[in-house]
């Protein structure tokens, strides 16, 4: 298994998160059991999302950039 860091470039718009998330999930179903945990990244008081934190089944550090590579998001 393998973690990635998923940080938001701050200079993203601010529109783009809630946007992609609809595409963003339905990649990550359809990884299917690959995905074994995900979730945000919050900042210190809680009240902005600075990225996500996967955690996947990968054969490899390559396939799992590769995972990363291909989100929409």
């Amino acid at each position: 298994m393998l973690a990635l860091i998923c940080r938001d470039d701050p200079d993203n718009p601010p529109d783009l998160r809630p946007q992609t998330r609809p595409a963003h999930l339905a990649y990550l179903a359809s990884l299917g059991g690959a995905v074994k945990l995900g979730g945000a990244l919050l900042s210190d008081d809680g009240a902005a999302v600075l990225g996500s934190l996967l955690i996947i089944e990968a054969d490899n550090l390559e396939a799992a950039r590769l995972v990363a590579a291909n989100d929409p998001y």
